[in-house]
């Protein structure tokens, strides 16, 4: 190859290489990475239990009269931070005048400590359903009536047939006690059996109405 030609091939060379390094740092820039969206998805504020024990809650708020998304952020910011290690702040977003924001917790006592709010859930056995006078005192008006009636509390399955509390419990599985009205998903588990202050509305999710203490059984 004659000098000018290699000389004017290099150049012309160089001159796409650095073309080229020019259209990829303009697409880096031009390339903005998107924020996952944890929230858009839910219509209502839901708890979710995971199976490592972290307890995840997307808050759904309406704008409007005396709710505001700019306050709103600054009340969900300032506890969090007043708060300190044990809850955080995934995502808050405001979409056509729903506010979504989604927290995540280490596990059900620092949401219960958190919110306070009373959520437990233990072996589903006897002993996690107490007795009369716990459902006085956590009035539980449902299983007080039931219990003065007929001495055990009375469950309902996903289809709608009642069952009394020995054969809702023979299963195994874990029961939920819960004193606040909220949609609960447990990951990795179904819900079988609900009281009647409880719904279940899919295999992983029960709506608690927030009437009195509420229990529901998953495995």
């Amino acid at each position: 190859m004659k000098p000018f030609v290699k000389r004017t091939f290099a150049a012309g060379l160089a001159l796409v290489l650095m073309l080229s390094a020019g259209a990829c740092r303009k697409e880096e820039q031009e390339t903005v990475t998107e924020e996952p969206d944890y929230v858009s998805m839910y219509s209502e504020t839901t708890l979710t239990i995971g199976e490592d024990g972290t307890v995840s809650e997307v808050i759904v708020e309406k704008e409007g009269e005396g709710f505001v998304y700019s306050d709103f952020e600054t009340f969900v910011r300032g506890n969090i931070k007043a708060y300190g290690k044990g809850a955080e702040l995934l995502q808050i977003k405001e979409d056509e005048g729903t506010v979504r924001a989604a927290i995540v917790y280490d596990d059900l006592d620092t949401y219960n400590d958190f919110n306070n709010v009373y959520i437990s859930i233990e072996k589903a056995e006897q002993s996690a359903l107490g007795t009369e006078s716990d459902a006085l005192a956590t009035g539980n008006d449902a299983a007080l009536d039931e219990a003065e009636k007929t001495g055990v509390a009375t469950f309902t399955d996903a289809s709608g047939s009642e069952v009394n509390e020995n054969d809702a419990l023979s299963g195994g599985g874990f029961i939920v006690t819960c004193d606040i009205p909220v949609t609960m998903k447990i990951s990795g588990a179904s819900f079988r059996y609900t009281d009647s202050h409880c719904t279940i509305i899919s295999d992983d999710t029960a709506r608690f109405s927030g009437n009195g203490t509420s229990r529901a059984i998953y495995k």
